[in-house]
Order: C-alpha cells, then sequence, then structure tokens
C-alpha cells in the first residue's frame, strides 16, 4: 500500500511538468486600432482584444477572440455621427514557422459585428444598433520571445454590408504549455 501511495504521489508531483509540454492552449491580449469605412463614414479609433486559441499542430489552429472597438467621430453631411461596437470572431489559423523565433501566418473565419451608432441634429439624437455576419481575413507574424510568450502583430479586414473593417494589433500571447 505504501508503495501505491509513493507512485501516485510520485504521478501527481509529475503531472504539470509533463502537461505544460504538451498543452496545446494559448491566451493572448492587446489592442491597437480600427478603420470603419461605411457611408461617408471613414475615421479610426483604439481598440482591445482578448483571445484564445488552441493549436492542433505547428501549422494549424483555431481561435477565438472578443474585440471592443471604442467611440469614433466624424462629422458626415452636416451630422455629427459616433460609432462603437464589438466584434466576436471564430478563425482557422494557417502557420508557416520560418525558424525558432518568427511564424508569418494567415487567418481565415467569421465574425458576428455589432455596430451602434450616434447621430446627433439641430439637439436630437438617434441611435442605431447594426449587426452583421461577416467575413473576416487576417495576416501577421508571431515572434515567439520564449516557449511561453509570444508577441504578435496582425492586419486584418471584416467585409461588413456596405463597408469595411479594418484592424492593425499587437497582442502579447501566453501559451498554457509548450510544443
Amino acid at each position: 500500500m505504501k508503495k501505491m501511495l509513493s507512485l501516485t504521489a510520485l504521478c501527481a508531483i509529475s503531472m504539470p511538468a509533463v502537461a505544460a509540454d504538451q498543452s496545446p492552449f494559448y491566451g493572448s491580449i492587446g489592442g491597437g486600432v480600427y478603420k470603419l469605412q461605411s457611408a461617408g463614414f471613414d475615421e479610426t479609433a483604439p481598440t482591445m482584444k482578448i483571445l484564445g486559441g488552441y493549436n492542433f499542430n505547428e501549422y494549424v489552429a483555431i481561435e477565438g477572440s472578443y474585440t471592443e472597438l471604442f467611440e469614433s467621430s466624424e462629422n458626415v453631411e452636416g451630422l455629427d455621427i459616433d460609432v462603437d461596437g464589438n466584434v466576436w470572431d471564430l478563425s482557422t489559423k494557417l502557420s508557416m514557422p520560418l525558424n525558432e523565433r518568427f511564424t508569418p501566418y494567415g487567418r481565415l473565419g467569421w465574425s458576428y459585428v455589432d455596430l451602434t451608432a450616434s447621430a446627433t441634429e439641430d439637439g436630437e439624437t438617434v441611435r442605431i444598433n447594426d449587426y452583421d455576419n461577416a467575413l473576416t481575413w487576417g495576416i501577421g507574424t508571431d515572434f515567439h520571445m520564449t516557449d511561453r510568450l509570444t508577441l504578435n502583430g496582425e492586419v486584418a479586414r471584416t467585409n461588413i454590408d456596405e463597408g469595411d473593417l479594418d484592424f492593425l494589433s499587437v497582442n502579447v500571447s501566453y501559451r498554457f504549455g509548450a510544443f
């Protein structure tokens, strides 16, 4: 019985070390800017992004993310228009490692876009909510600082109805285990 308890304790102590080398999950946080071009509106504003991913291997991953779009404002045909919102993404990421440090990639997927616009004319404010399902794509590169920390830069586009939503972002990712 003592041998069984000793063996169980040894296995329990060593499990985190084994799991750390095998976990394909990663999380990321970052930000950047977005540019909305639609119906005469053409303005940029900051973003914040939270992302989670799962690597099937070093070439293929799936990612889900949430991006907060902070308020951008512009005057269009005499109307002061403010736009903000959020974007939910689900994408497939295809990577091509060049060496231990650099991994360029392309990303293709689906986005759910929730935009809120408010316009003020003669002291009266009108709010409009627009929900859209859209194709999204991006290209970028990962710079692996350590086995667990990665710096990521990306340019992406979401093709919304009657316009485009472009992103430029920088994120820091943490891998919950190294390959």
